[in-house]
């Protein structure tokens, strides 16, 4: 049986007059709804078609009655019985159209899908999980490693919150930094007269690293070229005879004044660094700018310091001596200068009225027969040779020899008179070191006359230097014996308090009274290895014989060789023995 549906239509279609006829069409209903078959399939739904006048039309085989509820409603979407239906109206033809669903349809085809979107996220979740918590562990090692150190260090500082711990720790450190460069900024004044005050008086020979030393300081000279002006208050003048002010008061007065003056015109034309030298003198480092030449340079200085000594006699009543030097080139001829400046001012000092006029060394009448030699050279060449150092002792006499026979070019006479003064030095501890020794003096009479009458200063030069490696040679012996015996007695020490407690640098140092940098200095020469690697063996070797020898737990190994924890027993095993100390026990017990 074949299910239609009439369908009439007038003809023509869009005539507004009777129509003069009608076709009546006969529709197979499963042919033309066979697309509400497709939807039913799909859907697991119902199709029902009505006509204008609410009668079935079609509707999909099996389906159940529509209920009255879902007949006389008007909403769109209406559920009834778990089922929801879809109603919608042609406008066209006023048929209706219902559509039947499960109201659970959309949970229903979803369900599988859902489950496996779930299971895909879970095992990502687990993944994740995983992979955080290696990167977590990973990243917190350091932290861990950082905690115990700081716990080794200060183990008052343990918590349970190793992040709060480092915390803390690193703003203690800042605030001991800040401190600290609160403490250094304040002495850096002292440092940097120290330093000066060894360039002045030739107490280095790295030039090269005092200069990298005063950049650091902040000092700065404007060129290579320098002056010294020395000034020496007159303690004999108005200034200092008010009986009613402490003279220490009255110097640091006038030690003021010439420094804040005195820099004041001097650094009109030059860069000038300023050196208290105490009591009443004071000496004023310049250095003209790239360029100018001595005399211009030295013109201005001599003006400079007839200034500062007219204004301190009309202010202060305050009469000062000025010595100006000449000016050499180079940062290691500092010492000259200052050498120059002294002896200028010796002469400004025999001035009548002296104080209102300086005196430039090169205005002197014996510059020719002037050498250089001041007393610091001969303390630092005597230094050297005692302590069996030749290499510097023949750099200070080298730069002695630089001084008088290139830079300042003595005179035959003065060059005598110098070599004369180099050879007595020598002689003079050749002599001592013979008495010191039980023998009697040793002076070469026929050594000094060689060296003084030289035909050349290069061979007088080659003779004080054979007797500087002579001294030096015997000196280095002595100082080797005595501190070999010292190395064996510290080896023999810490050897001895290894069933105790080890010591370290700073035990040592007070038990033998030295240093624990000529400790490390010392040992690491003598037995070519330094003292901590000695004291490092030893407790690894002690360490090997508490493991194998008893059961003693790690930690308390760890507590006898003097350890905070066990990482510092397990660093000491890792890095001579490249293994732990468990495994070392486990490989030999």
């Amino acid at each position: 049986m074949i299910r239609v549906i009439p369908y009439v239509q007038s003809i023509p279609i869009s005539s507004s007059a009777p129509p003069p006829g009608q076709v009546m069409l006969l529709l197979d209903s499963d042919k033309f709804f066979a697309h509400a078959l497709s939807l039913q399939s799909a859907t697991g739904g119902s199709v029902y078609v009505l006509d204008e006048t609410g009668a079935a039309v079609y509707q999909t085989p099996d389906a159940p009655g529509l209920p009255a509820g879902v007949l006389n409603s008007a909403e769109a979407l209406v559920t009834a019985d778990h089922i929801s239906y879809t109603r919608y109206v042609s406008e066209e033809t006023g048929w209706t159209y219902f559509i039947t669903s499960p109201a659970n349809l959309y949970f229903t085809d979803n369900l599988s899908t859902i489950g496996f979107l779930g299971g895909v996220f879970a095992v990502y979740l687990l993944l994740g999980l995983f992979l955080v918590r290696r990167i977590a562990r990973r990243s917190y090692r350091p932290v861990k490693d950082i905690n115990d150190l700081i716990l080794q260090s200060a183990p008052g500082g343990a918590g349970d919150d190793e992040f709060a711990v480092i915390k803390s720790t690193l703003l203690n450190q800042m605030r001991s930094g800040t401190e600290l460069q609160r403490i250094i900024e304040a002495q850096r004044p002292a440092v940097v007269r120290d330093l000066l005050l060894q360039l002045l008086l030739g107490q280095t020979l790295d030039w090269d690293g005092a200069r990298s030393q005063l950049e650091a300081l902040g000092v700065r000279f404007g060129g290579d070229a320098y002056i010294a002006v020395l000034a020496e208050a007159d303690l004999d003048s108005a200034f200092f005879l008010d009986s009613n002010i402490p003279l220490e008061n009255n110097l640091s007065v006038a030690r003021l004044v010439l420094q804040n003056v005195g820099c004041e015109l001097f650094g009109a034309n030059a860069a000038c660094q300023y050196l208290d030298l105490g009591r009443a003198q004071g000496v004023f480092l310049l250095s003209p700018p790239s360029g100018e030449n001595d005399a211009a340079a030295l013109a201005a200085a001599s003006r400079q310091g007839d200034a500062l000594a007219r204004f301190c006699a009309q202010q202060f009543e305050l009469d000062i001596f000025v010595g100006v030097s000449a000016m050499e080139q180079g940062l290691e001829q500092l010492p000259l200068c200052y050498d120059e400046a002294r002896k200028a001012l010796e002469y400004s000092r025999l001035q009548a009225g002296g104080g209102t006029e300086p005196v430039l060394f090169t205005a002197l009448d014996v510059t020719h027969s002037d050498y250089y030699y001041p007393l610091e050279a001969e303390q630092q060449l005597l230094q050297y040779v005692r302590a069996g150092d030749a290499a510097k002792a023949q750099e200070v006499l080298g730069r002695i020899f630089t001084a008088n026979f290139e830079t300042k070019r003595v005179s035959a006479a003065a060059a005598r008179s110098l070599l004369y003064q180099l050879a007595a030095t020598l002689q003079r501890l050749a002599n001592s070191d013979a008495l010191a020794q039980g023998g009697g003096a040793d002076f070469d009479e026929q050594l000094v006359e060689q060296v003084v009458n030289s035909s050349s200063i290069d061979y007088a030069r080659r003779r004080l230097s054979e007797h500087i490696a002579r001294l030096a040679a015997a000196h280095e012996n002595r100082a080797q014996s005595k501190t070999e015996k010292l190395v064996e007695r510290i080896a023999a020490y810490i050897d001895n308090c290894a069933e105790s407690e080890f010591p370290d640098l700073t035990v040592l140092s007070e038990a033998f009274g030295v240093t624990p940098q000529y400790i490390s200095n010392v040992f690491k020469k003598y037995r070519d290895e330094n003292v901590k690697d000695y004291i490092a063996r030893r407790k690894l070797a002690q360490a090997k014989a508490l493991l194998t020898g008893t059961d003693l737990p790690v930690r308390e190994v760890a507590a006898r060789l003097g350890y905070a924890g066990e990482i510092g027993i397990i660093r000491l095993f890792r890095k001579y023995e490249g293994t732990t100390p468990g495994d070392y026990r486990a490989q030999h017990k």
